[in-house]
């Protein structure tokens, strides 16, 4: 079973990043801007760590997600 994309970056020339952002149903793909890298970045863990892990809390869950300890 292939592991699917969750989260695209994709950097633009004003610096800033636009994110696509899958889930599970078709209609559920979101679309948002971040002001740079880092904080697309940030806002993918954190939105992927909520849907993979809704049971823990979402600072554990980052956690769990990035491997960082």
């Amino acid at each position: 079973m292939k592991n699917p994309t969750m989260a695209i970056v994709t950097p633009r020339a004003d610096g800033t990043v636009d994110l696509t952002l899958k889930a599970r149903k078709m209609w559920q793909i979101k679309h948002v801007t971040a002001a740079n890298e880092q904080l697309g970045k940030r806002y993918a863990e954190r939105r992927c760590a909520a849907r993979l892990l809704p049971d823990l809390p979402l600072k554990e869950a980052v956690r769990r997600i990035t491997g960082a300890d």
